[in-house]
């Protein structure tokens, strides 16, 4: 890690920001919320993959950024 290059520290960021995101939801906060889900392929891969679809589609559009 190169803690002066903020192009290395935002890499770090957004590459360990969803696991952690995914830990704390699944096992510090889990007893918070009274709904169960059931393992489904509709709830476990179908529903997450309508905000990422979109996010292609919007990344698609838009093009990558040219410096």
């Amino acid at each position: 890690m190169v803690f002066h290059e903020i192009d290395k520290i935002t890499s770090v960021f957004i590459h360990l920001a969803p696991p952690i995101l995914t830990y704390c939801l699944r096992w510090k906060f889990r007893h918070d919320f009274a709904i169960e889900v059931k393992p489904t392929l509709i709830n476990f891969v179908l529903i997450p993959l309508v905000p990422y679809l979109l996010w292609q589609a919007l990344y698609y559009l838009k093009g990558p950024i040219q410096y």
